[in-house]
């Protein structure tokens, strides 16, 4: 701090007024100001060298004073203002070397002593020099650019391009490019530097390698030594009903015919295109029918040329003008003298539309040759459908008393342009039932135990699976002769009232019991009665054992899809024998039991103390299957389990190609055929997209399959998600139903995106198709792995010839993986640890018979890279 400095001296009465410390004349006193001291300098700190241009400066003066600021004793900036506390702050401009940086401090007295001097060194950096194009290791063809971004804390005076240590061209203001010929260069390793000079002589460098690599001339045109001539397809319009036969001749360019030559005929519809090789006969004539899938249709192009020809004029051309239901196969209940109505959707392919469609019920149709007796067919009134459009038809049917029970009915579709050609037929599976009420209950009987003071609840259904609504429905439970009621200890917990049950409606009925310690051991047999109005009534089986104990203990009968179907010998297959079941509680992880089921699938596990458990079910070459069960006292409880068999197992390979870090993946599938289910598969399982550029498009074909011995129902198709990579696009659909082997092809359509997976490496898109970088998600310094995966797939169910109801997926993945970071040994990883969709099978799919969603986890982490036999559908009990 400084201290003011006031003397005095006397003065006369003639003295002149002088100014006192406090602002008021004062006659007779004479204040004197000093000069303030020196400022100290205290940032930056003396000696130390910066390479900013720009420095801040602060310290202490005396208080309100005003400071100067001098570098290299010249004064630089304006005044700076000491604050009451003494303190200063501002900036100085550095020159290049050492700046003396020195102050004082002013008052109205005038400037003080200066500071001492803080010796500051200004190193001024090199240019930072960025290439920005070519990239680093580019591969150059054509005249291209070389551009850089520069920057520097000094203007930029001058920058040179070189290129293998010649000045190509050298420029002094930005931007910072010049063009490099490159069209005239040999092919080779070339060396880009670009120099950049400040105003202060300092220089800044970049490099980097190019390769400079000309595209071979175009290869001549090629010239077919032979040639397809007088190409005819008969017929050129089609229902889909036969085939369409494709004819010609080969002749060289003398027109001399070509025996046992190889052609390739091209058909394409709607921007897909199907290639079939023939071979011509010895006298060079050729012939190929093509036989349309359910999924063809419209027009055709057709095109015949040598295998190497890569321009395909069209010589000729057919239409397939077809329509289609969406299921060939269905099962209506009716009732008697009562009109079943059930719609049929039918939908036209992109070729001409048509007029009139309808549905009738033709004798000859019949496989007696007659219409079923007592049926009744109600057809629809006729429709037109555009092309690619549906129609749907509300169709009937009843059977009077006369009629039989069950029944087939073969419909014909019909339209106004195919006279009399079955456009397709549906097989109606009917079954008569009585204008009634059906009430069933599930279970169709109940059997619990209980320990004497202890209580215990069991829940059944009443369902109406008849015709008509039940009415007045009431309960009772009854002694075991029906005639009295059960035991006050035994009683229902919910109303006895159930009032109208509708079609198809279900209501939960409780039964409790709660004997004391005066009820004796044993098993009571009682009867929960249930009557209606207008429905026959029934007793279901109510079975209570009482006893001291509490143990009881599951009898377990395994199945799997070919339970209820006859092995080699012909004897028939009840059961899943050596399926090994185990316990465990719920409450208490130490308790466990286990059992192996005989030959009949059934295994009795226990006695095991009451309580819940969860059970999990295992067997040679199934699917494991979990779930839970309840174990009451002193009671025997019966638990179904359904294992899937695998019928389906796959394999990895991964294989480097000859293009740098690129990869093909590929799936191998291994399947049983003589299984009494679905096995349905895409094939390949897999495919790898090569390099496309922006807007390419290549097409190809895959086929579908059901290679078992059972009809895939409810087939569903999934092409794959949109994203910003490709467009992937299948011709026409898949039906409803699979036929047991059955198949169909589907040809597809692949275009190039403006997405790029490098760039993207990193993006995780939906969960079906992903990009990964480095396995992880994370880039390296060392490069990367980018992997993209887009699938489609296929769901189905199907029945069992023990009466269960199960499902199955398939799945086809589209793969392209790249990046420096990639192995054969890694991207299994990939897949492998179920990162995307893992194909693991069962029942001809992924995600498992019980109809696991593919947009799930197919398989559990620990499959590894080889899934096979996927999780399956939980059987017998809640899944948890």
């Amino acid at each position: 701090m400084f201290t003011s400095i006031f003397s005095t001296v006397p003065c006369s009465p003639e003295a002149t007024d002088q100014v006192n410390n406090v602002g008021h004349f004062q006659r007779g006193v004479n204040v004197q100001i000093p000069l303030p001291l020196a400022p100290v300098i205290s940032i930056p700190a003396t000696a130390v060298s910066v390479q900013q241009p720009t420095l801040a400066v602060s310290g202490q003066a005396q208080a309100g004073s005003n400071v100067q600021l001098y570098r290299n004793n010249v004064a630089v900036g304006p005044l700076l203002n000491a604050s009451a506390a003494g303190n200063y702050s501002g900036s100085v401009a550095l020159a290049e070397g050492v700046n003396a940086l020195s102050a004082d401090a002013r008052n109205v007295r005038g400037a003080g002593p200066r500071s001492a001097s803080v010796n500051i060194t200004f190193l001024v950096p090199a240019p930072q020099v960025l290439i920005t194009v070519p990239a680093e290791f580019a591969v150059v063809d054509g005249d291209t650019t070389i551009s850089a971004a520069i920057s520097n804390a000094l203007p930029i005076s001058s920058v040179r391009f070189l290129v293998n240590g010649q000045v190509l061209a050298s420029l002094t203001a930005a931007p910072w490019q010049t063009p490099w010929a490159t069209s005239t260069l040999a092919d080779g390793s070339y060396s880009v530097r670009v120099e950049a000079t400040n105003s202060g002589g300092t220089q800044g460098f970049a490099e980097r390698g190019v390769t400079i690599r000309h595209a071979p001339p175009p290869p001549p045109p090629f010239v077919a030594p032979y040639l397809a001539t007088g190409v005819v397809a008969t017929p050129t319009a089609s229902f889909g009903e036969r085939a369409i036969v494709i004819t010609g001749r080969v002749l060289d360019r003398q027109g001399t015919a070509v025996g046992n030559a190889s052609i390739a005929v091209l058909l394409r519809v709607a921007g897909f295109a199907r290639r079939i090789t023939v071979v011509a006969n010895a006298a060079g004539d050729f012939r190929y029918d093509f036989v349309p899938q359910q999924s063809d249709s419209g027009r055709f192009s057709v095109a015949v040329v040598h295998p190497d020809e890569t321009v395909v004029p069209e010589l000729t051309a057919f239409t397939i003008n077809r329509l289609s239901t969406a299921q060939n196969t269905l099962l209506v209940n009716a009732a008697r003298n009562f009109v079943q109505q059930f719609p049929v959707v039918v939908s036209a392919g992109p070729g001409d539309g048509s007029n009139g469609v309808r549905i009738v019920a033709l004798a000859e149709d019949q496989p007696s040759g007659s219409l079923p007796a007592g049926i009744n067919f109600v057809p629809a009134a006729p429709g037109n459908i555009a092309a690619g459009s549906s129609l749907s038809l509300q169709l009937g049917l009843t059977g009077n008393a006369t009629a039989a029970e069950t029944g087939s009915l073969i419909l014909a579709l019909l339209a106004d342009n195919s006279a009399n050609v079955r456009r397709a037929t549906i097989r109606v599976d009917y079954r008569l039932f009585p204008a009634e009420p059906a009430l069933v209950p599930v279970p169709a009987s109940l059997r619990t135990g209980v320990r004497q003071g202890q209580s215990v609840t069991e829940v059944l259904r009443i369902e109406n699976r008849g015709l008509v609504a039940a009415t007045n429905v009431r309960l009772a439970l009854r002694d075991s002769a029906g005639t009295g009621p059960a035991p006050a200890w035994a009683y229902l917990a919910t109303i006895a009232e159930l009032g109208t049950l509708a079609v198809g409606a279900q209501e939960g009925v409780q039964i409790s019991a709660s004997p004391t310690a005066a009820v004796s051991d044993g098993i009571y047999n009682l009867r929960l009665r249930i009557t209606a109005d207008n429905a026959t009534g029934g007793d279901i089986p109510v079975a209570i054992q009482v006893t001291q104990a509490g143990d009881g203990s599951v009898r377990f009968t395994a199945v799997d899809i070919f339970t209820n179907t006859v092995d080699a010998q012909g004897n028939l297959i009840v059961g899943l024998a050596n399926a090994n079941i185990r316990l465990q509680s719920e409450t208490n992880s130490t308790l466990t039991a286990q059992g192996i089921t005989n030959a009949s699938g059934q295994v009795v596990v226990g006695p095991l103390p009451a309580g819940r458990y969860t059970w999990r079910a295992t067997g040679p070459s199934h699917a494991e299957a979990t779930g839970r069960v309840l174990i009451r006292a002193a009671t025997t409880i019966d638990e179904r389990v359904f294992l899937d068999f695998d019928v389906v197992s796959v394999e990895w390979s991964v294989e480097e190609t000859t293009i740098i870090d690129q990869y093909n993946i590929t799936l191998t599938a291994t399947f049983q055929t003589l299984v009494p289910a679905p096995v349905v598969l895409i094939e390949p399982l897999s495919i790898n997209l090569p390099e496309m550029q922006l807007g390419e498009v290549i097409t190809g074909e895959v086929t579908v399959t059901n290679y078992g011995l059972v009809r895939a129902d409810n087939v569903v198709f999934t092409p794959p998600i949109g994203d910003a990579f490709y467009n992937i696009e299948f011709l026409g659909t898949v039906p409803n139903e699979l036929a047991a082997r059955q198949r169909l092809s589907l040809p597809y359509r692949i275009t190039k995106l403006p997405g790029s997976l490098v760039a993207a490496a990193g993006d995780k898109a939906g969960f079906l198709h992903r990009l990964y970088d480095d396995l992880a998600g994370a880039k390296t310094a060392t490069g990367s792995c980018s992997v993209y995966r887009n699938n489609a797939s296929i769901r189905y169910d199907y029945a069992c010839a023990a009466g269960d109801r199960r499902g199955g997926a398939c799945g086809l993945a589209f793969n392209r993986a790249l990046g420096s970071t990639c192995s054969s040994a890694t991207l299994p990883q990939v897949y492998g640890q179920c990162v995307g969709t893992v194909i693991c099978h069962n029942a001809g799919g992924f995600g498992g018979g019980g109809g696991a969603s593919p947009a799930a986890v197919g398989c559990r982490p620990d499959c590894g890279c080889a899934c096979s036999g996927g999780g399956g559908g939980k059987g017998g009990g809640s899944p948890q």
